[in-house]
């Protein structure tokens, strides 16, 4: 089926058409820009080093994991919801990666230090990933490291049948290769986007 013009008319309201376009593409630049450098200007003031004990019972600190992508996570392994299922997207998103997966580290960091004792941490992440670090500490350095990434947490008025429950942020905090935080995603953002942006950073 061919189009006709009519006096000119198609020929401008394709002009028009081509216009709003470049101005649409150059106000999308602009928009992507401006947050890029708002979420620049956040991050910089956030998360940092930090050493507390690992799953093995031993000092670990973040700066032995350089030259790789850190996904952080804060949670508790008495956690009935948020946290496995957090810990199995961390999984598919590793796994995602192939044949680099190995360039990228998934940190569970415990909110509850008075019941995740290292044995405790190391055999819950076992259910997901061997590669899994598991880190805990004494009630203050928890906090100081929470506080580090504006994570937070606190008891929750509600118990349940394995007893009280901990209230929790529940994001990502990915690190980059020199130890820089990132990024941060929320558990539900889409995978493929997550994907890339690790890979941008290898």
């Amino acid at each position: 089926m061919k189009i006709r013009e009519h006096n000119g008319h198609m020929g401008i309201n394709l002009s028009w058409m081509k216009w709003m376009g470049f101005v649409l593409f150059f106000a999308f630049l602009s928009y992507t820009q401006v947050y890029a450098d708002s979420r620049e200007e956040f991050l910089k003031d956030l998360g940092g080093d930090f050493t507390l004990t690992n799953q093995d019972n031993k000092p670990f600190a973040l700066k032995e994991l350089r030259g790789k992508v850190v996904f952080i996570f804060f949670g508790y392994t008495f956690c009935p919801d948020i946290c496995p299922t957090a810990l199995s997207e961390a999984k598919a998103i590793r796994n995602m990666l192939g044949d680099v997966k190995d360039r990228m580290v998934v940190v569970f960091i415990s909110v509850d230090p008075e019941r995740d004792k290292p044995e405790i941490l190391k055999k819950y992440l076992a259910n997901f990933d061997p590669s899994f670090i598991g880190l805990t500490g004494s009630a203050e350095e928890v906090a100081a490291v929470a506080k580090l990434y504006r994570s937070g947490f606190k008891k929750a008025k509600v118990e349940s049948a394995g007893g009280y429950l901990i209230d929790h942020t529940s994001y990502f905090y990915m690190v980059n290769k020199k130890g820089a935080l990132s990024n941060i995603f929320s558990r539900n953002s889409n995978r493929n986007m997550i994907v890339h942006s690790i890979k941008e950073l290898f």
